[in-house]
């Protein structure tokens, strides 16, 4: 991550002054690197939003456990 960082900087310090060709290649592995980046943090984003909806059913399903069991040790002793 932090090598990526650096490759960004040298990029924009590269485009201030100037020396940059539009097709220049490390100015297009720089634009990918940073593409990659945003997909990889955009993935990671849907990731634990699936995590916290999953690890909500958990909790709600473990608590209607409890219920039925201790409903049904009640039923037992009746």
């Amino acid at each position: 991550m932090k090598l990526i960082a650096s490759l960004l900087a040298l990029a924009v310090a590269l485009q201030v002054q100037g020396n940059v060709v539009k097709d220049n290649p490390v100015q297009k592995v720089l634009s990918m690197l940073s593409d990659l980046e945003q997909k990889i943090l955009g993935e990671g984003h849907a990731a634990q939003k699936t995590y916290e909806e999953y690890a909500e059913w958990c909790e709600d399903r473990h608590r209607n456990v409890g219920f039925e069991i201790k409903d049904g040790k009640a039923e037992v002793a009746e």
